[in-house]
């Protein structure tokens, strides 16, 4: 059978009419549901009658959308009606773009407890407000503070409203902008961190399809690592960088961070001497992680199931606390030095802050080049499918993690 164009020759004007002022009217009613269902999400924590608002007009968006694919595939037929060997092509289905969905694939948490309170389904899909950019998360990295939102443990000082989405730091693509973001553009692979103050989590989280974020929370991957490495980053650098201003570390410094083979210490440790220019970089581990810390560029790493590390640092200018020993660290440091902790604690002396990290992608981009040329690297310990979130949980809680736990995306 021969393929022709849909009209092989001239019809009279009544057979093409109908069709074309059905597909005008479709047309116009897609191009209204696309505008509904791009901006009836854009909201944090939704009422209940906001969300029944939303959905109502989702759907009304979708039905929309669906007159308008039904009349457009009415019309090869309409126009080659009674027009015996005319084969018309098929049309497919168009993709759903990420502002026509209502519902994505989330670990969502809905209490305090144990890894049964957070579960996998569908939640409601986010919208960029003005200032923040639509990612797909390509992986996100998993952080004590999560296993502490999980239990309850930070339930004193977060506020906590369920449900949300868990998840500090992540790497992905934009896959939309608010009306007021001209830096980041569709397709763009950016990392970061969402939440502006660490312990005054949003609602989305990284652990999602998809996540809103503030346009100045993130940077530019660096080309040269993946997504999976990228996911690692944000959470410790800003962290290092933050809790270095505050100490105001100088090059030639002598400086301690515990712990220094966590997913903060493997970045903070590499970054004190290649960022800062510190002079000395001491820290603690045990077994095959004194060897890994040493390659990160360590001066010395104590080994505590060994020796106290207070019986072999002295006079050092400033200390870092990450596993809880800030009493330790003041014991390290000369008259005049400075300790700072980012594990907490009770019983701390005014002089020994508690930190916790602010969201800033400027922090991001002052290390950029660092990753980008490979002086500073990722430190991964294990990768998850989306599906594992359990098992990689269950990894961080062993206390035995290197560097980072990771989880893919849930389309990867």
């Amino acid at each position: 059978m021969s393929v022709r164009p849909w009209l092989p020759s001239p019809l009279p004007l009544p057979s093409l009419l109908l069709p074309l002022v059905t597909l005008l009217v479709a047309s116009a009613a897609l191009t209204r549901a696309i505008s509904i269902s791009h901006h009836s999400h854009g909201h944090r924590g939704p009422s209940a009658a906001a969300v029944l608002s939303s959905s109502t007009q989702s759907t009304r968006a979708l039905e929309r959308r669906a007159a308008f694919l039904s009349a457009l595939r009415q019309l090869p037929a309409l126009v080659t009606k009674d027009r015996p060997g005319t084969t018309v092509l098929e049309i497919p289905e168009p993709p759903v773009l990420p502002h026509e969905k209502e519902y994505m694939d989330a670990w969502v948490q809905s209490g305090f407890g144990g890894p049964d309170v957070i579960e996998r389904r569908e939640f409601l899909m986010p919208s960029p407000e003005p200032h923040q950019v639509l990612v797909k998360v390509k992986a996100a990295a998993l952080n004590p503070v999560d296993i502490g939102r999980r239990t309850g443990f930070f339930k004193g000082f977060m506020n906590e409203s369920f449900p949300f989405i868990p998840g500090y730091d992540f790497s992905g693509t934009v896959e939309g902008v608010g009306k007021d973001v001209s830096r980041w553009r569709t397709g763009m692979e950016v990392y970061g961190y969402p939440h502006e103050i660490g312990v005054r989590p949003q609602r989305y989280g990284t652990l999602g399809e998809y996540l809103v974020i503030d346009q100045s929370f993130i940077a530019a991957k660096p080309k040269s690592i993946s997504h999976e490495e990228a996911a690692s980053l944000p959470t410790a650098i800003m962290t290092s960088l933050q809790a270095f201003e505050m100490l105001h570390i100088k090059p030639g410094d002598a400086v301690l961070f515990t712990g220094g083979a966590g997913g903060v210490g493997t970045q903070a440790v590499q970054l004190l001497k290649h960022y800062c220019g510190a002079g000395y970089v001491a820290t603690t581990g045990s077994g095959f992680k004194t060897q890994l810390l040493e390659e990160l560029g360590a001066s010395v790493v104590v080994d505590f199931l060994k020796q106290n590390f207070t019986d072999v640092l002295k006079d050092l200018d400033s200390a870092i606390d990450a596993t809880g020993e800030w009493w330790e660290c003041l014991q390290c440091v000369k008259e005049g030095g400075h300790v700072v902790t980012i594990r907490g604690g009770p019983g701390r002396p005014a002089n020994v802050p508690f930190f916790t990290v602010q969201a800033r992608g400027s922090d991001l981009e002052k290390v950029h080049d660092l990753y980008e040329k490979g002086i500073v690297r990722p430190v991964v310990d294990s990768v998850f499918p989306f599906d594992s979130l359990p098992l990689a949980f269950s990894r961080l809680e062993t206390g035995r993690v290197t560097g980072k736990v990771i989880v893919r995306g849930p389309s990867l």
